[in-house]
């Protein structure tokens, strides 16, 4: 829908009526203002060459509003990219062939980059992250946004959107005897946000009791029983993303309030309270908001330079495991896995964001507006079960 609005607009007046509302971002009137970069939020994904080709636009307010918006929607594109299901049954074609069918499905640009373009590839998926189609074809994401590069994994691989994990099993010898079989789990999480996960099942011709150990798990569990038959490890967890929405507060005053979901942001100046409507932990609410993410326009007359946060598309591979050469258990731990409980997630109500730029000593009735970029968390559960990891 972005994209025909995006084709209507050019139809109606071509790129000239893209380029008024970069201007409008420029407008002495603050509601004129308002309106375009509304405008252009609405276009989505289909404004990025636009916004980039702005974004060092001699007009100040102009600048600084084409990057914010920039990257707000950069991430949002992001987010959709490596979250995209695809349904796909072609074989031997090119990887370049491979590439524009993903980029029709994925409604996004993917760019091949460095890869062999020519490479044959079979694929065969249904509603399957993009993720694991690029694994099949021998491909992943690079470090910048849309581009892929040639990577080769383990096919013991199980894979949800947006993530996935890489399974491997390894009996234990102690002592010089077999003493049990390990089961190892390597998370990979390629959008931002985190991945929690625990191993609830494991199968080998029926249920397995397991160990668990309180500082390696669940990236190592431990069977007692060196000849299990071909087996399967099930996971159960909640992915989390943040979501980024600009929050703005026009002409500010102190207790000003927005809510975003079940979130609440308040002015307390130079200070921005974000209330959760339920306790939550820490580390979660920290995420939603740093003082980077807080811009400020003074009045016009006054100078000020705002601070803007950069983003990163890099995958982010996470491996739990650990390496058990050398050591004495299973897990890695000395003479015996970590039994202790671990420490419960601080909970809290609320978080203070104190505003670091040149600006927070000005008043608020000096200010123009206040732009909060917040990133609301996502919570969506997930259960997976490994392919069969053979015996010995």
């Amino acid at each position: 829908m972005k994209q025909i609005l995006f084709a209507l607009l050019l139809c109606l007046g071509g790129q000239d009526k893209i380029d008024d509302l970069f201007r409008r971002l420029g407008h002495r009137d603050v509601d004129v203002r308002d309106r375009a970069m509304e405008r252009l939020r609405a276009l989505g994904g289909s404004a990025l060459d636009s916004l980039r080709k702005h974004q060092d636009d001699p007009d100040l307010e102009v600048r600084e509003r084409t990057r914010a918006l920039l990257r707000e929607l950069e991430r949002e594109e992001i987010r959709k990219l490596r979250l995209s299901l695809i349904t796909l049954s072609v074989s031997n074609i090119t990887v370049g062939e491979l590439i524009q069918e993903l980029r029709k499905q994925a409604w996004l640009r993917l760019d091949g980059g460095e890869v062999d373009r020519n490479r044959r590839v079979t694929i065969h998926a249904k509603d399957a992250p993009l993720l694991q189609v690029l694994h099949q074809a021998g491909l992943t994401h690079g470090k910048q946004i849309g581009t892929l590069v040639e990577r080769k994994l383990p096919m013991t691989s199980a894979y949800i959107p947006g993530g996935g994990f890489v399974f491997r099993r390894s009996t234990w010898i102690q002592e010089n005897q077999t003493a049990g079989t390990v089961f190892h789990t390597a998370s990979m999480r390629e959008f931002e946000g985190e991945l929690e996960w625990e191993v609830v099942r494991i199968r080998a011709g029926g249920d397995q009791e397991f160990l668990k150990c309180s500082r390696h798990s669940p990236g190592v569990v431990f069977v007692e029983d060196s000849k299990l038959a071909d087996a399967v490890v099930t996971l159960r967890g909640v992915r989390r993303w943040y979501r980024a929405t600009s929050v703005e507060f026009l002409s500010p005053s102190e207790g000003d309030t927005r809510h975003v979901g079940s979130y609440s942001l308040e002015l307390r100046w130079p200070s921005v309270i974000v209330r959760s409507a339920l306790p939550m932990a820490k580390d979660v609410l920290d995420r939603t908001c740093a003082p980077c993410d807080i811009q400020v326009r003074v009045k016009p007359g006054r100078e000020w330079r705002g601070s803007l946060r950069s983003s990163s598309s890099c995958v982010d591979i996470e491996f739990c495991g650990v390496e058990l050469e050398g050591t004495r258990v299973w897990c890695g731990c000395n003479e015996a896995p970590a039994r202790q409980e671990k420490a419960r997630r601080n909970v809290v109500p609320e978080r203070r964001v104190e505003y670091s730029g040149t600006s927070r000593e000005a008043p608020l009735e000096h200010l123009d507006s206040i732009t909060v970029l917040f990133h609301e968390p996502i919570e969506e559960r997930f259960e997976v079960t490994s392919p069969v990891l053979g015996g010995p």
